[in-house]
């Protein structure tokens, strides 16, 4: 009883040949242990690493419940899950990019045992190693081809999805730079953040929240991380420098000035001047850390600066700027189209390459893209627009949409701005 656990009668039950302070210390240890067990005050385990998952929060008001058909649940739960499950592939792709396990197979069909020996760190866990590379065999991911062996051992080559992930091979396009950019600790953190974000008032940045700084800031401090970056916005060019440089109509550009703005290595200037050569000059700008990266390109001038600042941008006709407004707020890509306006010499075009977020119910036809890059852009602080919120943006910097040309680009509509109608002052 609790009775018998009192303190008095602890001092009288306690052997006699115990001297006053033994007896004493029994008493307070044991109506210690008896008042954390009272409490339930038990130690638990302690947590050092990660971050504590948010606990569920009720709504306020929930509507009307949504009842399915059985066939509904039937087809509903696989598609749930699969949705549940789907970084499962991507963390397993990023760390077969890190390793550069692509490379190492490259044109063999090699077991397990032989990728290990010739992935460039000291020790491997084969059987983490052989699980990850049959889940990235697996078709609905596709970048291996898995195969038995005489004796039964599981066996791996690439398919053409995971020759992509090679690094180095000539006149072939790398995306071992996306696993790097888009699955690392990067972006992985900012991720984890968007969930308190979305509890706040405040405007966060989740890249922010998760490592301090906005993520171009950490790329200057850790160019190692920018690396994969601006490869990445070569590689959204292999395909979308055909597109500006076909459809576009630069014959009215013949003899003038064209800048590419934040235009990282130059791709897209490059195709632009190639397909026509009658343009006069053909400007690379971006900042000096990316400019000094940059290679030589035969009729194309390679510019530092901050296209923040009006006065470091060369007067031009056209000002390219591809990708670029969609990784900043509103606030920053209206002072990027402020500074290319005072920069615009007269009768010039200001030709955003970029995504056209459908308006409020209309049909996507582009599928998901255009909006899970408007997601990525959400953790850097930027955002992809519709028409309408283009055409805000616009008038705010002096500028109107004067023309749209649609490609098949999802992520490169070109949309031409010029000076508003009185609208003529420079830098």
């Amino acid at each position: 009883s609790i009775a018998s656990l009192l303190p008095i009668n602890l001092f009288f039950h306690t052997p006699a040949r115990l001297p006053l302070p033994a007896k004493l210390f029994v008493v307070l240890i044991t109506m210690l242990e008896f008042v954390k067990g009272l409490l339930g005050k038990r130690k638990q385990p302690e947590i050092t690493k990660g971050r504590p998952q948010n606990p569920p929060v009720e709504p306020k008001v929930r509507g009307p419940p949504v009842k399915l058909t059985e066939e509904q649940v039937e087809e509903g739960v696989p598609r749930a899950l699969g949705l549940g499950m789907s970084h499962y592939g991507a963390q397993c792709l990023f760390v077969c990019g890190r390793l550069q396990v692509f490379d190492a197979i490259g044109s063999d069909t090699l077991s397990t045992a032989e990728i290990a020996a010739r992935l460039g760190v000291k020790e491997v866990n084969e059987e983490y190693l052989e699980r990850m590379l049959r889940l990235v065999a697996f078709p609905s991911i596709g970048a291996l081809k898995e195969s038995a062996g005489e004796e039964g051992e599981v066996r791996f080559a690439l398919t053409p999805l995971g020759a992509l992930y090679q690094s180095g091979v000539p006149q072939q396009p790398s995306l071992l730079c996306e696993l790097l950019h888009d699955f690392g600790t990067w972006n992985w953190d900012a991720w984890r953040a968007l969930d308190p974000c979305v509890d706040s008032k405040r405007r966060k940045v989740p890249f922010e929240e998760a490592w301090g700084v906005p993520i171009f800031k950490a790329f200057d401090e850790l160019p190692v991380h920018a690396k994969p970056f601006n490869e990445l916005m070569s590689i959204f060019s292999f395909k979308e420098k055909g597109l500006v440089a076909e459809l576009y109509p630069w014959e009215q550009f013949h003899g003038k000035v064209v800048t590419d703005v934040g235009g990282s290595l130059g791709p897209t200037i490059e195709a632009v001047k190639r397909q026509h050569p009658k343009i006069g000059r053909a400007i690379n700008f971006d900042l000096p850390g990316v400019v000094a990266t940059a290679p030589a390109i035969e009729g194309v001038e390679h510019v530092a600066g901050s296209f923040f600042q009006a006065e470091d941008l060369p007067r031009s006709d056209c000002f390219i700027l591809k990708h670029i407004c969609h990784d900043w707020s509103d606030e920053n890509a209206l002072a990027i189209l402020q500074a290319c306006a005072a920069r615009l010499n007269d009768g010039g075009a200001v030709l955003l390459c970029e995504s056209i977020l459908p308006e409020a119910g209309e049909a996507d036809n582009f599928g998901p893209t255009v909006k899970s890059i408007d997601m990525l852009m959400l953790l850097i602080g930027g955002k992809e627009r519709s028409l309408r919120m283009w055409k805000a943006l616009a008038a705010k910097a002096g500028l109107q949409v004067d023309d749209v040309v649609a490609t098949p680009g999802p992520l490169c509509q070109l949309i031409t701005l010029k000076k508003q109608d009185g609208a003529t002052k420079t830098a």
